[in-house]
C-alpha cells in the first residue's frame, strides 16, 4: 500500500471515489435510465410508424401513378378512335357532297342541253319560215305573178321537205 502512497494514490480517496461512482450509477440507473429508454423506445416506435406510413404512401403513390398512366392511355385510345371516326365521317360527307355536286352538275348540263335544243329547234323553225318566205318572195318576184301563189307555196313546201334531210 505504501507503494500506492508513493504514487500519490490514497486508498480512502479511492474508496470514496468508488462509493460515489456506485451512487451515481445507482441514481442514474434508477431515475434517469428508465425515462431515457422509454423516450428512446417511443421515438423508435414513432420513427418505425413514420417509415411504415411513408412506405404505404409511397405504394399508394405508385398505384395512383399507374392508374393515371392507364387512364391516360385509355383517354388517348378514345381520342384516337374519335379522331378516326370523325375523319371517316368527314370523308363520307365529302364524298356525299362530291356526289351531290356531280349530280347537280349533270342535271344542270342536261337542263342546258335541253334549253339549247329547244332554242335550236325554235331557231330552226324561225329560220325555216324566214327562208320559205324569202324564197317565196324571190320566186314570186321572178315569176312575177304568172304562176298562182298556191302552187308556189305547195311546191316550196315539197321542195323543203325533200331537200331538208
Amino acid at each position: 500500500m505504501e507503494s500506492l502512497g508513493r504514487l500519490g494514490i490514497d486508498i480512502t480517496s479511492l474508496l470514496i471515489y468508488a462509493v460515489n461512482f456506485g451512487l451515481i450509477v445507482f441514481v442514474v440507473g434508477k431515475f434517469f435510465t428508465k425515462p431515457v429508454i422509454e423516450m428512446m423506445e417511443k421515438r423508435r416506435k414513432v420513427i418505425a410508424d413514420n417509415v411504415g406510413e411513408a412506405e404505404k404512401l409511397k405504394e399508394e403513390l405508385v398505384k395512383a401513378r399507374e392508374a393515371m398512366a392507364k387512364e391516360k392511355q385509355e383517354m388517348q385510345s378514345k381520342m384516337d378512335e374519335e379522331m378516326k371516326k370523325m375523319n371517316q365521317e368527314i370523308e363520307q360527307k365529302r364524298k356525299d357532297a362530291d356526289a351531290e355536286i356531280d349530280a347537280k352538275k349533270a342535271k344542270m348540263i342536261e337542263d342546258v342541253k335541253k334549253v339549247v335544243n329547244e332554242e335550236k329547234a325554235s331557231l330552226k323553225a324561225g329560220v325555216q319560215k324566214e327562208v320559205l318566205s324569202l324564197v317565196e318572195k324571190m320566186v314570186l318576184h321572178i315569176v312575177h305573178n304568172k304562176v298562182p301563189k298556191d302552187v308556189i307555196e305547195e311546191s316550196t313546201q315539197e321542195a323543203w321537205k325533200l331537200y331538208k334531210q
